[in-house]
């Protein structure tokens, strides 16, 4: 190729390059960015499978019972809970606002809680009166788990006067 051709070449290249960022810097493309990067999540471990994989099949066979009772008492906590939030925020938004009802609903909250988790531990009362001892303290490790330890990165408190 002569020198000509090589001229002509990069003469071409160079003109397709420059009209590339032109026709790029005029057009509206979606700027690429890459998806955020997420860890897959481990499916949480249901106290049902925690059991099964603790108990004998008499013991498991003692606490099917009983669990479906404590999910349907911990649903029904959650829709009263829900029930006390919708009216909440109706009454919030009301004109003319009504301090007292307020006031009324958010006292039922804790009352509600309350007797829920009363409920919830008298049927693992129950439960653990009815398992077997190797059963009662297997039960009791998946139940009454020990929250994980963590060090605090928190500074220490403050010191009233400094």
């Amino acid at each position: 190729m002569s020198v000509a051709g090589w001229i002509l070449l990069v003469s071409l290249g160079l003109n397709l390059f420059l009209a590339g960022l032109w026709l790029g810097s005029r057009s509206d493309f979606p700027q690429f960015v890459p998806p955020p990067f997420t860890a897959p999540q481990p499916r949480p471990v249901t106290l049902g499978e925690r059991l099964a994989s603790q108990l004998s099949p008499e013991g498991l066979a003692k606490v099917e019972g009983p669990i479906a009772q404590l999910d349907s008492v911990m649903r029904r906590g959650f829709e009263e809970r829900q029930e006390i939030f919708d009216q909440l925020r109706e009454l919030v938004a009301a004109e003319p606002y009504d301090a007292a009802a307020v006031k009324a609903l958010l006292d039922r909250l804790p009352e509600q809680r309350l007797s829920g988790e009363g409920a919830q531990w008298n049927i693992v009362a129950d439960i653990l009166g009815s398992l077997s001892d190797h059963d009662r303290r297997a039960f009791a490790d998946s139940v009454f788990l020990r929250p994980p330890v963590m060090r605090s990165i928190a500074p220490p408190p403050m010191q009233p006067g400094r």
